[in-house]
């Protein structure tokens, strides 16, 4: 058994065919040739693969970000054979030997946990490794919209005065101006931001909040290409100063109330621990929580890697 970097170039289409039907769909980006674009951030999309002969057992997606010196596996997939654990040893040396010839500094890795479930196999294989470090990234909370209707959620809840919601697909070039300044000022961060993923904005319940004629409030939602059944809810936004007026749980309701109007019967939630506010994750533990028949963890672990002597070198070169 081997394992070693692959050319996408050079990979065969018979081995490229098979990588693509069990990669993640969002990372099938990979499987295409990379074409360096100027004024933009060296971003490395590094392919690994672990063989038994010619016979794929396993591979990885990394990610290398050399102004920050740091590999990101975006996927390390595995196949269950007897020899899965030699598989991955090999695979993941493979990786670090790779990203230390190249300046790489910290090795990370996420990946999903469903409650209830044993622990994965890959948390107890990179522990032992030596990645430590582990953080709760992100969760996924799965819902049939149809059946959603606990009694918080079955209240009326009028808005205030001067406040109405509008479809988001109806949102001015202004308001648009003025979120890409938020943006520029970090009043709002990219993973709540409702211009993110424009393409896949799912217009039947991505809904805005205006006060009078001004924008402070979003449940914008996406349904993505590889799960068109699903309505992910994505970015639930509101300004501040209004968060005391009773108008962020109308918000959620009137975005819900949508989807259970429309044919789409299944959707989840979408929280970043690292930028969501207190309050909100709060509310989704109390009263959202309960109601999910999944809730999928996202865990980050961490390793230190230590660069070979000529790699320092040459990092240390003028």
């Amino acid at each position: 058994m081997h394992a070693e970097e692959i050319n996408i170039t050079y990979l065969n289409e018979e081995t490229k065919r098979e990588m693509l039907s069990l990669a993640n769909p969002e990372l099938a980006y990979f499987f295409k040739e990379e074409k360096p674009v100027r004024g933009k951030k060296v971003i490395r999309q590094l392919l690994y693969a672990v063989f038994d002969e010619e016979t794929l057992q396993g591979f990885a997606l990394v990610v290398f970000l050399p102004s920050f010196s740091l590999g990101d596996i975006k996927q390390l997939y595995l196949k269950e054979i007897p020899a899965k654990k030699e598989a991955a040893t090999r695979l993941l040396h493979c990786i670090e030997d790779s990203l230390k010839r190249r300046g790489c500094l910290i090795l990370q890795h996420q990946y999903e946990e469903d409650e209830g479930a044993p622990t994965p196999f890959i948390e107890l294989f990179l522990q032992a490794e030596g990645f430590g470090l582990k953080s709760l990234r992100m969760a996924r909370l799965y819902f049939d919209i149809f059946a959603f209707l606990p009694p918080w959620f079955l209240k009326t809840r009028p808005l205030p005065p001067d406040f109405s919601f509008f479809p988001w697909k109806e949102v001015t070039p202004q308001e648009l101006m003025k979120l890409h300044r938020m943006q520029e000022q970090f009043t709002v961060h990219p993973f709540i931001s409702p211009t993110d993923e424009e393409e896949s904005m799912q217009p039947i319940n991505s809904i805005g909040l205006r006060y009078k004629a001004e924008l402070v409030g979003w449940m914008v939602t996406h349904t993505l290409p590889y799960e068109p059944d699903q309505i992910r809810y994505s970015a639930f936004y509101v300004s501040p100063e209004f968060l005391n007026r009773g108008v962020a749980v109308p918000l959620l309701q009137e975005s819900i109330r949508r989807q259970q109007r429309s044919p789409i019967q299944w959707g989840y939630l979408l929280l970043n621990f690292g930028y969501t506010d207190k309050r909100w994750l709060r509310f989704v533990e109390a009263r959202i929580r309960p109601n999910a028949y999944r809730l999928v963890r996202i865990w980050r672990l961490s390793k230190a890697l230590a660069m070979p002597r000529s790699a320092q070198d040459e990092k240390g070169k003028p």
